[in-house]
């Protein structure tokens, strides 16, 4: 017989639990989801390559369904969301994985108890997706094709003014992850690994001020999973306050350390020590009834050396970076690694229907090796949503990278532009 995953035995023992434990009771039940369609095109990639590794223009035509169903009965609630995430016309881009392809897959299968305790809130197990604070470290996509899963138990509880959770989470790695597999939208069901492991305390205050993550990644190389043997320690403090006259602002600060190694291969057995930090500040204000203007800036640690004994490259775990360094999937926006970029948003609502988004960025490696360039470019981001409808809306969007010193190699040295259009049905 063969095993049972991880969330399906975990649902199991709740499902017995629960049928021992509920009172004739309603039950309610609602169903909700969403479809959407993007378009997506490029010239000159933004890294150093050249025409053996991708070609100059890439477009790409991506879908993304996602049908959640809920059942609420007592102190009982149960979830399942089934998500079909596929890609075509991308010409077998190297850059194409399973971030952005995942077919036909469960992103979320459990059950909760909703507590009527003064300190506990709930207790879930399954298979869950999930929003921490900024979703620097952890976060349920928005723009990327793909989503991230985890297997495992949440408690939620409120402490002391604070909401306050604990997990233990098993993260799941998206299958098929061949090129061929993935570039056809191939079926394969995700798995999770017990020897990769993702656990901690989120907390943010009743007045969302202040938010506390702190998250623990453990893993180990086995027959199933080549890891790099990461045992991070990862502690981030988030603040935010209004002051004088509605100014707005927000400072995250990120530690990370721990033993990790350069790589996944079998061969690399060296663990180095690792001593990583990433910093995203901002301020702004309401300038007018429409329009909301802010300055940031992130910066996060990077390596110089991959040769010496420590790690000093930020690892952002499950975390996103769209909304801080501008569209992923086909513009492969920066990583949250080795940056220094500072800049200006906008977003002007001008009525109930138009939105529009406009943004710049200044661009630098943090750390560089002697004698190479660290500047690369200068960013220019647009995007104009126009909800035509309650459950229907449409999207497009751009991105202009004027490529600095360090990016004016390889065979597509010339500026990077970039363009999407997309409709999204919510129902």
């Amino acid at each position: 017989m063969r095993k049972l995953s991880a969330s399906v035995s975990i649902l199991l023992f709740a499902t017995t639990c629960m049928g021992t434990s509920l009172k004739a009771q309603s039950l309610d039940t609602s169903y909700s989801g969403s479809v959407r369609v993007r378009y997506e095109t490029l010239n000159n990639p933004i890294f150093p390559t050249n025409e053996n590794i991708r070609t100059k223009t890439n477009e790409r035509l991506s879908t993304r369904i996602r049908l959640k169903g809920e059942a609420n009965y007592g102190n009982w609630n149960a979830v399942a969301e089934i998500e079909d995430s596929r890609a075509y016309l991308d010409d077998n881009d190297p850059t194409l994985k399973s971030s952005q392809v995942n077919t036909l897959e469960p992103v979320q299968l459990y059950i909760s108890y909703k507590s009527n305790s003064e300190y506990l809130s709930s207790v879930t197990i399954g298979r869950v997706t999930l929003d921490h604070g900024s979703r620097r470290l952890i976060g349920r996509t928005r723009f990327r094709n793909a989503t991230n899963s985890f297997e495992g138990a949440l408690i939620d509880a409120n402490w002391s003014g604070w909401h306050v959770r604990g997990f233990y989470l098993l993260p799941l790695s998206r299958f098929p992850i061949d090129s061929a597999s993935i570039d056809s939208n191939k079926r394969a069901f995700d798995k999770s690994f017990s020897n990769r492991k993702f656990f901690g305390v989120y907390a943010e205050s009743e007045d969302n001020t202040w938010k506390v993550h702190s998250y623990w990644l453990k893993e180990s190389d086995s027959k199933d999973l080549a890891t790099k043997n990461r045992d991070l320690f990862t502690l981030s403090v988030d603040y935010s306050k209004t002051f004088s006259e509605n100014w707005k602002y927000n400072i995250e600060a990120i530690g990370q350390t721990g033993q990790a190694r350069q790589s996944t291969s079998t061969s690399d057995i060296d663990d180095k020590d690792v001593s990583a930090w990433m910093v995203h500040s901002h301020i702004g204000k309401q300038i007018s009834a429409n329009t909301f203007i802010r300055a940031e800036i992130d910066a996060a640690s990077g390596d110089d050396d991959s040769t010496d004994n420590t790690i000093k490259a930020f690892n952002s775990l499950y975390g996103l970076r769209r909304f801080d360094f501008g569209p992923t999937d086909v513009y492969q926006t920066f990583p949250r690694s080795n940056i220094l970029a500072p800049g200006l948003r906008a977003v002007t609502k001008f009525n109930s229907v138009n939105t529009i988004m406009l943004g710049y960025k200044g661009l630098w490696l943090k750390e560089v090796a002697e004698g190479q360039e660290d500047f690369l470019g200068h960013q220019i981001e647009l995007r104009w949503r126009y909800q035509a409808s309650a459950p229907l809306r449409f999207e497009l969007g751009g991105a202009y990278l004027a490529k600095g010193e360090a990016l004016e190699t390889g065979a597509y040295p010339d500026n990077s532009m970039y363009a999407y259009t997309g409709v999204m049905y919510s129902f």
